[in-house]
């Protein structure tokens, strides 16, 4: 499909599906899309409500979580995906992992899982963001172990009607270059780590009887000290996808690249992705809104800021990393974080319009901070002008020193086509 490519008209149905948003406590919010006896999408932004030490803060959220879960009728083999933000990677993901927010739950609970070091607002030590779908069967999820990447990374596979959904996470490397003089601090590092990663996640692919150009939908790329290293990252993320065939001439793939860290002081680059086997070209339209966005790879960056994904009764608007950038590329308000974070839903909203949508329809956002002291002014500003909006924000600085804010996210809009198949 072309890059740039505009949606055609949708014919919505009479009444119309939404996204509902709730607020289930002040620390734990969600948004609900869907008929709730049959495919019901369901996502959930837990804090913890008090201090403490980690141990107690992972347990606050666990049992908010769950006793979410239980408020609204929502099993817990339903789970499809969590992130867990973190304020200290390599003394906390552990014991996420060995937690039931992580891998020591049933195998019929299973989902995929991230963790990531983006401190949460507040000082709070972990943030949660849960994915379910109310009518999944455990019997639909599989996981795929991928030890080349990592000791937690692995693949969730998710069959649904018609296709299947591969959710990655935890990928991440220590790769020592080869040229043996590498030190953390260098550039190169960053390409070669990202280089194998993707390698290992195309060949991942692969195996699967997927590809990067035809089945990827989604991809985070999480970069340690981003103002070092965002740029070895690029380039090596370039060369592959012109590799693989994905051009301007063709597409790139939705993606945000921020400040992240896993639990290897070493390992600079961490990996997330999904990808959808049995995806057809005109089932996804790369959006743009180039009176307000210019595209990326004018400035050498490879990724689309937004594509549309239709179903038979809704569609799913994907949304890259968007900060406050303007039709030329050139960063818009520099030093004014509430300017910026208009700036920056002003261009989401633009995206969304392309799309179909709008700030209404979204069911998720993350809305990442240079500089943690931004936050109770962002919170207060996004709480006077996007009320009910679902979020979660944490620290984590942009690939541009001068970008104080960007947010990326996920809508969602009835749709009756049909021709695909439902979701």
């Amino acid at each position: 499909m072309q890059q740039g490519a505009k949606n055609p008209l949708v014919n919505v149905v009479d009444e119309p599906m939404r996204v509902v948003r709730e607020q289930y406590s002040p620390t734990c919010r969600i948004s609900r899309f869907g008929p709730r006896e049959k495919s019901e999408e369901i996502h959930l932004f837990v804090e913890p409500h008090g201090d403490g030490c980690f141990e107690d803060q992972l347990k606050q959220v666990a049992e908010q979580y769950h006793s979410a879960l239980e408020s609204i009728g929502l099993p817990r083999h339903t789970a499809v995906f969590r992130r867990c933000f973190l304020s200290d990677a390599s003394n906390q993901i552990n014991i996420v992992m060995d937690s039931a927010l992580g891998f020591r739950v049933p195998t019929e609970e299973a989902a995929a899982v991230s963790c990531i070091e983006q401190p949460p607002i507040a000082y709070r030590k972990i943030a949660l963001l849960a994915y379910h779908v109310r009518d999944v069967d455990p019997s639909e999820k599989s996981t795929l172990e991928i030890p080349e990447a990592g000791r937690y990374a692995r693949t969730l596979a998710l069959k649904r009607p018609e296709r299947t959904l591969l959710w990655t996470t935890q990928m991440n490397s220590h790769l020592k270059p080869s040229s043996g003089a590498c030190s953390v601090h260098e550039t190169r590092c960053a390409l070669e780590q990202t280089r194998a990663l993707f390698a290992t996640y195309r060949d991942h692919l692969r195996a699967q009887g997927a590809s990067l150009l035809d089945n990827t939908l989604r991809t985070w790329v999480f970069v340690q000290n981003v103002d070092m290293h965002y740029a070895g990252m690029v380039v090596a993320r370039r060369e592959l996808f012109a590799k693989e065939g994905l051009t301007p001439e063709t597409h790139y793939i939705v993606a945000t690249g921020i400040e992240g860290q896993n639990a290897r002081p070493h390992s600079l680059i961490t990996f997330d992705a999904l990808a959808m086997l049995g995806l057809e070209r005109e089932q996804i339209t790369f959006v743009d809104a180039l009176d307000h966005l210019n595209r990326t790879d004018e400035y050498g960056v490879t990724f689309e800021r937004s594509a549309r994904l239709d179903h038979a009764d809704r569609s799913r608007i994907y949304l890259a990393g968007t900060a406050s950038i303007d039709a030329e590329g050139q960063i818009v308000h520099a030093g004014d974080v509430l300017r910026q974070t208009d700036r920056a839903l002003e261009n989401l909203s633009a995206l969304l319009a392309a799309g179909g949508a709008s700030l209404e329809d979204m069911a998720e956002m993350i809305v990442y901070l240079r500089d943690q002291s931004d936050a109770p002014r962002v919170v207060a500003h996004l709480a006077a002008t996007q009320p009910g909006m679902p979020f979660i924000i944490v620290q984590a600085p942009v690939c541009r020193p001068a970008w104080l804010v960007e947010m990326e996210g996920a809508a969602i809009v009835a749709n009756q086509n049909s021709r695909w198949p439902a979701f």
